[in-house]
């Protein structure tokens, strides 16, 4: 199981990824003992597990890639990396403007944000008045809950308590990103 989440992960990260790099990724957190073959039943295994637990993400294996993709409207829709990333950053420390979503990750997150409100899975949750302009705050969208296959908002905590619990690692948000309790100032 953890080499699922593992490759879980590094999908996440990146969107579509060769298998080569997985590989390589993968052998110097699990060591040398990995080939192609396990990557591959992994990746098989994850996409299992999200079709299991009603979840609109697939898993796509190629010869020489492995990709996440997002079904939508019976066809499967390709978000780039970032979009997932956005995703990601929103479900662990909540609603956050634009500008502490680019503190988290690191780079200008505009064009993510206009894919991701485009498709409905977030939503502009309010607005903080600075002094030179007006940021918007975004957050995860009742559409978002329900393309990932949540009944409601309590059972998607549940689920990130129980990947908290899974991987020992704080994703509840504690501490924001400038150190404050509630990750907001």
């Amino acid at each position: 199981m953890d080499l699922i989440r593992e490759l879980e992960k590094l999908l996440l990260e990146k969107g579509r990824v060769r298998i080569e790099l997985l590989l390589d990724e993968l052998k110097k957190k699990f060591g040398g003992e990995l080939k192609v073959e396990d990557v591959k039943n992994a990746a098989q295994k994850l996409d299992e597990l999200f079709l299991k637990e009603g979840h609109p993400i697939r898993v796509l294996i190629g010869k020489r890639y492995v990709e996440l993709v997002v079904e939508g409207s019976g066809k499967p829709q390709k978000l780039p990396a970032s979009c997932y990333e956005v995703l990601a950053v929103l479900a662990m420390y909540g609603n956050l403007t634009r500008s502490e979503i680019e503190k988290i990750r690191g780079v200008t997150s505009a064009k993510p944000i206009a894919r991701l409100l485009e498709l409905g899975l977030i939503e502009v949750k309010g607005k903080v008045e600075g002094i030179t302009k007006d940021y918007y705050i975004y957050g995860l969208s009742d559409e978002f809950l329900k393309e990932m296959g949540f009944l409601n908002w309590k059972e998607f905590e549940e689920f990130r308590g129980a990947i908290d619990d899974e991987l020992g690692k704080s994703l509840s948000g504690d501490e924001g990103v400038d150190g404050s309790k509630d990750g907001k100032d």
